[in-house]
């Protein structure tokens, strides 16, 4: 089983220790089921409605990955704990700009 730590974005305004949810998922389970038991701890909206998750690509490959409720630690290259470690997940709301998108709007005003 895999480590799977999910941390609200800042935006959420949430505390650091009330905005991470650990779970452990074996790499064939589909990241929905992780979904749904985050947005129900936290009384988000579901994924759809509200909330984007991002996986924080391992390994210090650096980038991310937008994950859908399909996804799952193996179909996104990450079988084993031994390589993962701790596999890294932020929680956005959906709504949230994107840095250079925010700056552009910024440079506007």
């Amino acid at each position: 089983r895999l480590a799977v730590c999910v941390r609200a974005h800042e935006a959420w305004g949430l505390a650091a220790t009330e905005g991470v949810t650990e779970f452990r998922m074996k790499p064939e389970t589909k990241f929905g089921k992780m979904m749904s038991a985050w947005c129900d701890q936290t009384g988000a909206a579901t994924s759809a409605d509200g909330v984007i998750f991002v996986l924080l690509m391992p390994g210090g490959a650096g980038g991310t990955r937008e994950l859908s409720a399909e996804d799952s630690p193996a179909s996104c290259g990450i079988a084993s704990a031994k390589v993962a470690g701790v596999v890294e997940i932020e929680a956005r709301p959906r709504n949230l700009p994107e840095p250079a998108a925010h700056a552009a709007e910024l440079a506007i005003a």
